[in-house]
């Protein structure tokens, strides 16, 4: 389960892909370019990027260093973060 940084770097990857999938959607509502492909990419961002995740801190268990999957997550969350960061600054500048 999340528990502690985990659940931080969950928090912090979450609401970076809500941030770029309310960027994308202002800019779609403004420009008149709306599509359901603008609604649906954030589902797919969910299943590329979050479920990996869960499936990480579910290996938790399975570990028995209990230190070699944390720290696959811990890379995997900030490589997100820059990666949702990035997406980010490409969009607004």
């Amino acid at each position: 389960m999340l528990t502690g940084w985990m659940l931080y770097t969950m928090w912090g990857v979450l609401g970076l892909i809500g941030l770029n999938w309310l960027v994308d959607m202002y800019r779609a509502l403004v420009g008149k370019t709306f599509t359901w492909s603008t609604l649906t990419d954030v589902l797919g961002s969910m299943m590329t990027t979050v479920l990996p995740m869960l499936i990480l801190a579910y290996l938790m268990a399975l570990d028995p260093t209990g230190w070699i999957v944390l720290i696959a997550y811990y890379l995997a969350g900030l490589g997100l973060v820059l990666h949702n960061l990035c997406s980010l600054k490409k969009k607004m500048f």
